[in-house]
């Protein structure tokens, strides 16, 4: 009984993951996203010797990055699940294994587009190699066409292929990257965590209206890796930590925050109009 108990919590391939996810941590609710992400095997986007690969943990993937916990990739594609419609444009910020790539690829189909963006090379590389395997293994090579990956600056987005109807940041901003809110398309929706770094942030859902402004909602506390320069992430002596530990009379606690502001605060509504003002004012002088 607690053979069988333990195994709910510490699952052993990709679908008993995602059954976890939607149906005891209930963190997955769109049927699209909890399909894409049982047919998306984690296994292809890890080292090889990487070990408890379907534990909800995040993994590190070397050059001081992540692949995120299990629940927080649903979590973020949950909210931008509507979005993820065939023929949508979307952009990957932070893209490291190619995880979210694939997920996308697959739920934007061959009449839509998938890029994602990290600065590392390596980490490029490795996730066109991760990308290809987990397409090929569902049959869907042909999605690769619809893929690019490619080096460059998360917070410059890609000008190229804009505007995005989805864009998903997979690191944390210590605040709302302005460029990546001009590729928005009107009606799109970007998902990014924001906040200080090596802190908690806020994931914030951002909507982009019909006058181009912005409407910005807290979904609650979270941790990430930060979006920062190469340099930074490569030199850096901190170890990506996506997880917040305390220790508590010699107990390591992994702490989840649970504390999801008013989405109508005074707060988010002066950071509405900080950042309307600024983006506005870009388009009008543009």
């Amino acid at each position: 009984m607690l053979r069988e108990y333990m195994s709910t919590l510490t699952p052993r391939s990709q679908s008993a993951l995602v059954n976890l996810l939607v149906n005891k941590k209930k963190m997955i609710t769109q049927q699209s996203i909890a399909k894409v992400m049982t047919e998306t095997d984690r296994k292809y986007f890890l080292p090889s010797d990487a070990k408890d690969i379907y534990d909800d943990i995040p993994q590190p993937i070397g050059f001081n990055a992540t692949l995120s916990a299990p629940h927080m990739a649903g979590v973020m594609l949950d909210y931008l699940a509507n979005h993820l419609k065939s023929g949508a444009n979307v952009l990957d910020i932070g893209s490291g294994s190619g995880y979210i790539t694939a997920c996308a690829a697959k739920l934007v189909g061959k009449s839509g587009h998938v890029v994602g963006v990290d600065h590392i090379q390596e980490l490029v590389d490795q996730s066109i190699q991760n990308v290809t395997l987990a397409l090929k293994a569902t049959n869907q090579s042909d999605l690769l066409e619809r893929i690019t990956l490619t080096v460059g600056d998360g917070f410059l987005g890609h000008p190229d292929k804009q505007p995005y109807d989805v864009i998903y940041v997979g690191a944390a901003a210590e605040s709302l990257p302005v460029d990546l809110v001009k590729q928005l398309k009107i009606g799109g929706r970007m998902v990014i965590p924001v906040g200080p770094a090596n802190l908690f942030h806020q994931l914030l859902i951002v909507d982009k209206l019909e006058d181009s402004s912005i409407k910005i909602k807290s979904c609650g506390v979270v941790r990430f890796v930060p979006l920062t320069s190469k340099s930074q992430q490569l030199h850096s002596g901190n170890h990506a930590n996506a997880t917040k530990v305390l220790d508590l009379n010699g107990n390591k606690c992994l702490v989840r925050a649970e504390i999801i502001p008013a989405p109508d605060s005074q707060e988010f509504k002066n950071y509405e109009e900080k950042y309307n003002k600024l983006i506005l004012g870009i388009n009008s002088n543009s």
